[in-house]
């Protein structure tokens, strides 16, 4: 594993000024892409479980949405789908010690986890009353109501973590036929376990009202995304003094002429 970190690192320095080199760069930090997702939701599931959304979430539920987004996603985007474009060439060089999870990381992690905790404690402990679910089967529809809301929620912060910084997150998504499918084959699934599957997965069906509730909860994501990066963080430059690509330069001068 070490030998093959090495390598990675090697030729991502040797082709640092080539846009396949760039390309090799974003692999070296491809955990940028999922390793937010990974944070949130696990952050999300054990802050839920610990005041008492878990009994709203099945554990099932929660290893499924896991498996979905860590494997599912990290396999798209590790693999890094889309073509090496121009705009990699204008990142700066990154140094071994550079961690992955940077401030900005952080800063879109922590956001996104308050939004998610805000929402599905309130559905959790007035969500009967709020949106007037009634009958025997009430709290099984409100369980069903707060899976799939956090569900939507981890589909469209696939979306968001396309890019940590920018604003326009869409930009070259839709040529990108891989990503696509994962997203369409989450929803789908998705909508086989709340569908179909209310036997084995403790769901019942839900209604399009609460359907398009779900992903409305989802979609807030993306604005409180475009909100989480106007807050500046402060990142080290990559490139300043301190970095080392893991080569000494020759010595050179007059005394060795």
């Amino acid at each position: 594993m070490g030998g093959y970190v090495k390598r990675k690192m090697l030729v991502t320095t040797v082709g640092m000024r080539t846009e396949w080199g760039k390309l090799m760069e974003t692999l070296n930090e491809g955990g940028d892409d999922e390793t937010p997702l990974q944070v949130k939701l696990n952050g999300v599931a054990t802050i839920i479980g610990k005041i008492g959304l878990g009994f709203a979430i099945v554990t099932f539920l929660v290893l499924t949405i896991r498996f979905l987004v860590e494997k599912a996603l990290h396999g798209a985007l590790a693999l890094a789908t889309e073509p090496p474009n121009d705009g990699l060439l204008k990142r700066p060089p990154v140094g071994r010690g550079t961690s992955f999870i940077t401030k900005t990381i952080w800063r879109n992690t922590i956001g996104q986890s308050i939004y998610q905790l805000i929402v599905l404690a309130i559905l959790n402990f007035d969500g009967k009353r709020l949106l007037r679910i009634g009958g025997s089967d009430a709290t099984e529809v409100l369980n069903t109501l707060i899976f799939n809301s956090f569900v939507f929620c981890q589909v469209f912060n696939e979306i968001n973590s396309r890019d940590m910084e920018k604003i326009n997150i869409f930009k070259g998504m839709f040529d990108c036929c891989i990503f696509l499918m994962i997203i369409f084959a989450t929803v789908a699934f998705q909508a086989v376990i709340v569908e179909f599957l209310g036997a084995f997965a403790s769901t019942v069906p839900l209604s399009w009202q609460f359907w398009l509730l779900s992903v409305l909860i989802g979609a807030i994501s993306m604005p409180v995304a475009v909100i989480l990066k106007r807050i500046p963080v402060e990142n080290k430059n990559t490139t300043n003094k301190q970095h080392h690509d893991g080569y000494d330069a020759l010595p050179s001068g007059p005394e060795l002429a």
